[in-house]
């Protein structure tokens, strides 16, 4: 079948699920499974709410839930200010919204200002996009995923955007920016979460998200990405964050086994109560220069081959082994890139509560720095 919706509104749902199970997930907003077309434009689902006091694996988004479609088309569209509170032990996938489909394009969407609180842990405030079976592909082409944030008394992975299991493809002039997780156990993530294969086009920004570890937490890699498959990187990491007992990796994680091809200007990411050595701050091809690390901008497992731009004809291998140690001098770094950076950035001595505007919950008042 197909379903089409345009110019639709979905606000103010507010639903408690307290029989929840994973055979019977209950819906947010808006639910759609099993279809064969859906056409998507024109439509704000904002506002939505709900909260669950039961102990499951899985929790429904508080806005769109889309589940095992074919084919998925969405465009001059936003999913903004949903919430999910869970006062139980248990996994949430997907705040905003959840999309699991064999393909879809996106089109100027925008997932901003979501947020949770659980006893739980979380995946995906802004956006999760699952697999539905092999060979599933998501285009986001010129999205923004902005200012999704979370609090998670165990772990978080991707703040912004959770993937597992699909091909992605982010392009045109797409933003990652401003999303935030504090969480007591590990983090990872900040900007996007990528189990599976992931490109990054040459004029995407991902900027000024952080991870930090609430008292006891520890382990926030990635302020910028975690990837565990293959990357191709272009664009711009800049002033990404992460805090913490055994914070690493300000910019990129790369996860044992992952590749990566990065041709991205790497700038001005900051770790911090993290060890000073393992450093991997040079690019070729990109520009990696003045991340302000403690610990370092890169790490990882995995092995990151850092090739030229289209514009350059340099080219460099290296290993993203933690028993090596690598550093670059900002004095020495080339000018900024003409990509901008948005102009809020994440310091590492504040609450990412109070670095955003919104926040999910109440409880966010304690600087996870102190």
């Amino acid at each position: 079948g197909s379903v089409a919706l345009t110019d639709t509104t979905f606000r103010n749902f507010v639903g408690e699920f307290p029989y929840n199970t994973s055979s019977n997930p209950g819906s947010g907003a808006l639910r759609l499974v099993s279809i064969d077309n859906v056409r998507i434009s024109g439509t704000v689902i904002t506002n939505n709410s709900f909260t669950s006091p039961t102990t499951n694996n899985d929790s429904p988004p508080a806005g769109l839930s889309i589940e095992a479609c074919t084919n998925v088309s969405m465009s001059q569209s936003s999913v903004t200010n949903n919430s999910i509170n869970r006062t139980s032990l248990s996994y949430t996938v997907g705040v905003g919204a959840r999309i699991a489909s064999r393909r879809a394009v996106l089109t100027n969407v925008t997932f901003s200002g979501n947020g949770i609180t659980t006893k739980g842990s979380a995946s995906g405030f802004g956006v999760a996009f699952m697999a539905v079976d092999g060979g599933d592909s998501i285009t986001l082409d010129t999205c923004t995923v902005t200012n999704n944030i979370g609090q998670a008394s165990y772990s978080v992975s991707g703040a912004g955007i959770f993937i597992q299991g699909v091909t992605v493809n982010i392009t045109g002039q797409s933003v990652i920016s401003g999303n935030a997780a504090e969480a007591s156990s590990q983090m990872l993530g900040g900007g996007i979460y990528v189990e599976g294969n992931i490109t990054v086009g040459n004029s995407t920004v991902i900027a000024c998200n952080s991870l930090f570890a609430l008292p006891g937490g520890f382990h926030a890699y990635g302020g910028g990405l975690r990837i565990s498959g293959t990357a191709y990187i272009g664009g711009l990491i800049a002033n990404n964050a992460v805090g913490g007992q055994g914070a690493t990796a300000a910019s990129y994680y790369l996860e044992q086994g992952a590749t990566a091809v990065v041709y991205a200007s790497v700038v001005n990411n900051t770790a911090c109560c993290g060890p000073d050595v393992n450093s991997t701050r040079q690019c070729s091809g990109g520009m990696c220069y003045g991340n302000l690390c403690a610990a370092p901008n890169f790490e990882g497992l995995g092995s990151s081959s850092p090739t030229p731009s289209p514009s350059s004809s340099a080219s460099q291998t290296r290993s993203a082994s933690p028993s090596k140690s690598r550093s670059a001098s900002p004095s020495a770094s080339p000018s900024v890139s003409p990509v901008s950076i948005p102009s809020s950035s994440p310091s590492a001595s504040k609450s990412p509560s109070k670095s955003r505007s919104r926040s999910p919950s109440k409880s966010r008042s304690r600087s996870p720095s102190k």
